[in-house]
């Protein structure tokens, strides 16, 4: 439904919420520091940091970076992690390596912030590993090399750390490095996910809905969907209307599908804005129809390429369905979708020229979109070629032509076609027949899957 990766990055903010590590002669630092306050745990950890103590030096150096009880200055943080780093603190050396990388305090280094990352992920700091992951996967101050930035990926993801599994997840999923294998990719997903990590849970909620990698589950899809949308993640939100749309996994609801999609409509999501339009459109018990505002989203997403939108906003002013009946908006609209390569475009479009509706009557025009569609599946333009062979509009009549694509179109369900089959095998000679019969068989054979 949705793609779910976005550009690699380096974690800041995730190696202060773990870096504060206890020890018996930290305790009052520790309380202080977790009761919030941090004058006092300021005062303790400089008591032990300045005792030598690399953890406490890693600590205070964190709430030097971070500003807490003490004005924020990268420089002195930056001399508490080095103490530290250098008395051999694997989180110290990960927070150095930031420090680098960033710029924080010293002058961007790379090689240093490799150095310093390198250390702490032998050490089995997953932040380092993944940070490892992203300098070999970016080639920043090493060649790239695919191999190892995977390899510290999965020592990242195995010890836990969320980034690291929902991009793990995301690479199994799309066979990214690795065999594809969406149960990898759903156990990635789910660690992460029960950590809290956005994407993730839009992920596995997608895979519950799909039953890719995870047994179909709605009502867990719902879970993690709505627990996404709630969030704020815009996809999620879309995802969670068309279940409450569906049923699936809820009692369906579409009070609550057009809450959801408006959410992520009033975020400028076209699709959204495309079924929140629909919606409208069609109405329903809980949504009473609403043209004008299925004209509005449908516009704002055609204005946004959307080909569903621009294709029905296309209809809605060629029918003049709730709205002002309008053929050269509608042609406008149609070509859009067109230029796109809608099949369904193609067909009005064909419609369009056939009739004389917002262009001059063109035969040609019309025969020539009605083929486009035809060979893309569109039951009802195969049928309204087989009327123009069977017409000679536009070119020669052609029976068997016209009876070939009468026979197409009534085997994609179109009634009215087999009828003018039935009608127009009155005048062919059973040889004409025969031919027809086998040009639509081998057509159906090759076309149809």
């Amino acid at each position: 439904m949705y793609k779910l990766l976005k550009a690699i990055f380096i974690i800041l903010l995730g190696v202060f919420s773990y870096s504060l590590v206890a020890a018996a002669d930290m305790q009052k630092a520790i309380v202080a520091y977790k009761n919030k306050d941090f004058t006092t745990a300021v005062r303790e950890y400089k008591i032990e940091a300045e005792a030598g103590n690399p953890k406490a030096q890693n600590n205070l150096g964190t709430m030097y970076q971070s500003g807490e009880g003490v004005e924020q200055s990268y420089a002195t943080a930056m001399m508490w992690y080095l103490l530290a780093a250098e008395g051999d603190s694997p989180r110290a050396q990960s927070n150095l390596g930031i420090m680098f990388y960033e710029g924080f305090g010293t002058e961007k280094d790379l090689k240093e912030a490799f150095k310093w990352f390198s250390l702490a992920a032998d050490q089995g700091i997953p932040v380092a590993q993944y940070n490892l992951s992203v300098m070999y996967n970016k080639g920043q101050s090493v060649p790239i090399d695919d191999e190892k930035s995977l390899e510290w990926l999965i020592k990242s993801a195995e010890r836990g750390l969320a980034v690291a599994q929902y991009k793990l997840g995301s690479r199994y999923k799309n066979g990214n490095g690795v065999p594809q294998n969406h149960m990898e990719a759903a156990k990635f997903f789910e660690g992460a996910a029960k950590q809290g990590h956005l994407e993730a849970q839009a992920a596995i909620g997608v895979m519950y809905v799909e039953g890719n990698g995870a047994l179909q589950n709605y009502s867990t899809a719902v879970e993690w969907i709505k627990s996404a949308a709630e969030r704020g993640h815009t996809v999620s939100q879309l995802n969670l209307g068309v279940l409450y749309a569906k049923g699936r996994g809820v009692f369906q609801d579409m009070a609550l599908a057009e809450k959801w999609y408006k959410l992520a409509a009033e975020k400028g999501h076209k699709n959204a804005q495309t079924y929140l339009a629909f919606l409208y459109r069609d109405g329903s018990d809980a949504v009473p129809q609403n043209a004008k505002l299925a004209e509005k989203w449908f516009l704002k997403a055609a204005n946004q390429g959307d080909i569903q939108a621009q294709n029905n906003l296309g209809m809605m002013y060629q029918k003049g369905q709730g709205v002002a009946q309008n053929y050269e908006k509608a042609v406008k609209w149609t070509r859009k979708a067109v230029e796109q390569d809608s099949p369904y475009a193609q067909f009005n479009l064909g419609l369009a020229y056939y009739n004389g509706l917002g262009v001059p009557k063109d035969f040609a025009e019309a025969f020539k979109w009605f083929t486009q569609a035809a060979k893309k599946g569109v039951a009802a333009a195969q049928a309204n070629l087989g009327v123009m062979y069977a017409k000679g509009e536009s070119l020669s009549e052609n029976k068997i032509l016209a009876h070939m694509w009468f026979t197409i179109a009534a085997e994609n369900g179109v009634y009215a076609a087999l009828k003018n089959k039935e009608f127009l095998e009155k005048n062919m000679t059973p040889e004409q027949i025969s031919t027809a019969s086998k040009k639509a068989g081998l057509w159906l054979e090759k076309n149809t899957n």
